[in-house]
């Protein structure tokens, strides 16, 4: 596909047409076409470049701030097996994951060495011990939690994603993005970690100053704004 393929499928002015070569070359218009076929799920008429370009905009802040409480939860998990697990032979875990903590000489060090993936099988295997600290564990969640956790980090147009996997979140299991980000929160070990989580949710619907020429009008659709 073109350029010009492309700009015939949208509403665009020539001056977002100048504006919008430079994301179509760093995003590539692969990528504009699937958001493109995303928003056109929610609208009759045709497709805007600045809904297209909007929209780039808010899956990255939102993905920012699913990598920041990620990261939380991430670093409360070592925090909690490092407290209650002085001694590596006193772990749980699988034999591949054990082999490689021992060639750390402490806990600390070996946790901060391993993959998330790894630091999740580690909590599963010794759940029981640590169970007072994660209210809303289950392997289910902890696994949705991961593949998020990917897609996020890899990236990965996220609004639009959906193959995530099912959780549980109050009851009601569901693979869609909205619960496997309430699924985070509900993982997030304090309450004001929650309420900050939803402050940034909501205020990420709101515009930002356009801090490069090349980005146009924002023109956010409702429809795809997560409501937490």
């Amino acid at each position: 596909m073109t350029n010009k393929e492309f700009f015939d499928k949208i509403i665009i002015s020539e001056e977002e047409k100048e504006k919008a070569n430079f994301y179509l070359k760093y995003r590539g218009i692969y990528e504009h076409e699937h958001v493109r076929e995303y928003l056109e799920g929610f609208k009759k008429d045709k497709v805007t470049y600045s809904e297209i370009a909007t929209t780039f905009r808010y899956d990255k802040k939102i993905r920012r701030i699913l990598f920041k409480y990620i990261g939380f939860v991430e670093e409360y998990i070592r925090a909690i097996i490092c407290e209650n697990f002085q001694d590596l032979e006193t772990i749980k875990t699988n034999k591949l994951v054990f082999e490689k903590l021992k060639k750390y000489d402490d806990i600390y060090t070996a946790l901060n060495e391993i993959l998330f993936s790894e630091l999740i099988e580690i909590m599963n295997k010794n759940i029981v011990n640590i169970k007072e600290h994660f209210k809303n564990h289950s392997k289910k969640n902890m696994k949705a939690l991961c593949t998020l956790r990917n897609k996020v980090f890899h990236n990965v147009f996220i609004l639009g994603y959906i193959n995530y996997d099912e959780c549980d979140v109050d009851g009601v299991k569901s693979s869609s993005f909205r619960d496997n980000v309430l699924n985070l929160r509900q993982l997030l070990p304090f309450d004001e970690m929650k309420n900050n989580f939803d402050a940034e949710i909501k205020e990420a619907k709101q515009p930002n100053e356009n801090k490069y020429e090349s980005q146009v009008e924002w023109r956010l659709l409702n429809e795809i704004t997560l409501e937490i």
